[in-house]
């Protein structure tokens, strides 16, 4: 039932990942210096997270599959007005997924006391 329910998590976030990613840039107020790399990072983060604790047994899977999203991602805003590729972007990108994995994984393996649940 929990990892249903990140699964579907992870399908929500992924969706908004696709559509803020490749809707042309609007505007906004100033974001301080690196604010737009954490930004990265934390969404990747967050959907890394969510995926490994959707389905542990894939991710291997993530590791290899966000970052190319990432970075595919970033190609893909090349042509978008007001967008454009970026490597910090696809490296806070990569990162972030890595990062996210890996506290789960860590997470998962902590021995829990007897009688708790997840």
């Amino acid at each position: 039932m929990v990892r249903r329910l990140f699964q579907i998590l992870f399908v929500a976030l992924l969706a908004g990942l696709l559509v803020l990613s490749l809707y042309p840039s609007i505007q906004g107020p100033d974001v301080p210096e690196g604010g737009d790399k954490l930004a990265h990072f934390l969404m990747y983060f967050t959907l890394a997270a969510v995926g490994a604790i959707g389905w542990p047994s894939r991710t291997t899977l993530a590791l290899l599959a966000l970052p190319l999203l990432g970075f595919g991602l970033e190609v893909a805003q090349i042509p978008i007005p007001g967008r454009g590729f970026e490597w910090g972007d696809a490296l806070a990108n990569s990162i972030g997924a890595f990062c996210g994995v890996a506290v789960i994984a860590l997470a998962l393996r902590v021995p829990m006391r007897r009688g708790e649940r997840v």
